[in-house]
């Protein structure tokens, strides 16, 4: 905003070096929403790319976002940003594979003094500090030049530091209340009540070969639909497993549906599924149905899909093994995951991107 005299209607700039575990960066998705119009430039190698879902949310926001390899593409086209932030490569937070290759990544994402002659004069420089030792991707011979943001960029981290620790201390205070909500979570918008056209539909009449209608308890039906058989039984055994249906009186099968596609059903005698593994199921298995039986008939009948939130089951992993929540890291920190408009499942402390398939370790 200096740069521009506080100028908001429109900014071009460019995201260089660690996109994927740069958490400033990461935060431009929410905070480039006070410009009236936005171009984003992201410059990474595919490996330290930004996440999907950030760019998702991006261009969801309508930002115009251009992906670029490394500086030297970058700097081969005509349209260029004059605002360039770089990020470090956050190597602690990287596993052995990219590791392996973090002189060719690193090379992608430093600027060097062949460079210079390609940028506009009004083109300026930031970076969140520190940089590298060794190996900066900001070097210092650009320090006395005027393209040099970053220096007062720090100094302006200065004053931004005591009005945050003056908050966190106690000495600035809110005229309202400060403390964290807990999330409310409507049921309604994952667990719909469906409507119940034939009691006995999928009991009897379906022909459920080798599978005796019960009296009581819940069928679970329609699960995988239209995957392959294995696809189909490999999520039957995750939901036996998961919700320890394995040492009960209980049925499954795979049929055919009246539209003519595959589908996965569990018969579970005398067993009524609480709330919580309702829950449980719709992020194991979306997209299914779940009848309870009474007297031989249906009398409740829900529609499930996939939860807006996923927490609390001790289940659930982060599939990135450098995740604070990783059991192998004793933190001692619970996993959770928010849905995104893709329906991803992106966990909340590493914004590392899952299916509902991969968030489950049993």
């Amino acid at each position: 905003l200096e740069q521009m005299n506080f100028n908001n209607d429109h900014i071009h700039i460019a995201l260089i070096g660690d996109l994927l575990h740069g958490r400033t960066v990461h935060s431009k998705v929410e905070g480039l929403k006070i410009f009236k119009n936005v171009e984003v430039d992201l410059i990474a190698p595919e490996e330290l790319q930004m996440p999907k879902h950030y760019i998702s949310k991006m261009r969801q926001k309508g930002y115009n976002v251009r992906i670029f390899s490394s500086i030297e593409e970058y700097l081969k086209q005509d349209k260029k940003a004059n605002i360039w932030y770089f990020t470090r490569l956050q190597l602690e937070r990287m596993g052995e594979d990219i590791l392996e290759k973090e002189h060719i990544l690193r090379k992608s994402v430093t600027f060097t003094k062949e460079f210079l002659p390609l940028i506009s004069e009004n083109v300026k420089f930031y970076h969140p500090l520190p940089r590298h030792k060794t190996f900066p991707t900001i070097p210092t011979f650009l320090d006395p030049l005027p393209l040099n943001g970053w220096e007062k960029q720090a100094i302006n981290g200065y004053w931004t530091r005591i009005i945050l620790l003056s908050m966190f201390g106690g000495a600035l205070t809110a005229p309202f209340d400060t403390s964290r909500k807990n999330v409310e979570i409507n049921e309604e918008d994952f667990v719909i009540s469906a409507p119940i056209k034939d009691g006995k539909k999928g009991l009897l009449s379906e022909g459920k070969r080798g599978i005796k209608p019960i009296e009581n308890g819940t069928v679970i039906d329609h699960i995988a639909k239209g995957q392959n058989p294995e696809k189909i039984y490999e999520t039957i055994m995750k939901i036996r497993k998961i919700l320890k249906f394995y040492n009960i009186d209980s049925a499954d099968g795979i049929f055919r549906s009246a539209d003519g596609r595959l589908k996965g059903y569990i018969s579970l005698p005398d067993v009524h599924l609480s709330k919580k593994e309702i829950k449980k199921l719709s992020a194991i298995s979306p997209n299914t149905t779940v009848n309870i039986i009474e007297g031989g008939r249906v009398k409740e009948k829900y529609r499930i899909s996939l939860p807006p939130i996923i927490y609390g089951f001790e289940e659930l992993r982060c599939k990135n093994e450098n995740c604070i929540t990783n059991p192998q890291n004793n933190e001692s920190v619970q996993v959770s995951f928010i849905r995104n408009e893709e329906n991803e499942l992106i966990c909340e402390y590493c914004e590392t991107a899952h299916t509902f398939e991969e968030i489950w370790s049993f």
